[in-house]
């Protein structure tokens, strides 16, 4: 199991909290997640999907959460150029009140120095130095 999954399975703040994550394709566990009870939150590590896959994931996550349930994904789209990882903001929150959700955008910083992308499998992939996390709700 790699580092990250190591955090995920270890990170539990409150011990009447639980999450569940799956290692699969979304598209492959879809419809096992639609038949069980809606989620309070659902994160979605979206790196290398087309926008029209991420959409498409978007439509069925509406019917996955809670009312007061809340959705995230990690978004990369245009992270080489400000004004396309801009654009892209807009278009998801375009797209996220068509299904009834407002799309805010937390910014983090990044500060990354070639370093840390030595030895990575991909390279620099991201080249912004602030990075927009959606938190999507349900409008009230």
């Amino acid at each position: 199991m790699d580092g990250t999954r190591n955090r995920a399975y270890r990170y539990n703040p409150s011990r009447s909290v639980s999450r569940e994550i799956i290692h699969s394709k979304w598209q492959d566990a879809i419809e096992q997640l639609s038949e069980g009870e809606p989620f309070d939150a659902i994160y979605y590590d979206a790196f290398a999907e087309s926008y029209r896959d991420l959409r498409e994931f978007f439509e069925a996550v509406v019917g996955m959460l809670k009312p007061d349930g809340i959705f995230s994904f990690f978004n990369g789209l245009g992270a080489d150029r400000f004004i396309v990882n801009d654009v892209y903001s807009v278009v998801v929150a375009l797209d996220m009140a068509g299904f009834g959700m407002d799309v805010n955008y937390a910014t983090i910083p990044v500060n990354l120095d070639e370093q840390t992308w030595k030895g990575t499998k991909t390279g620099r992939y991201w080249e912004l130095d602030r990075y927009l996390l959606p938190i999507c709700k349900f409008v009230e």
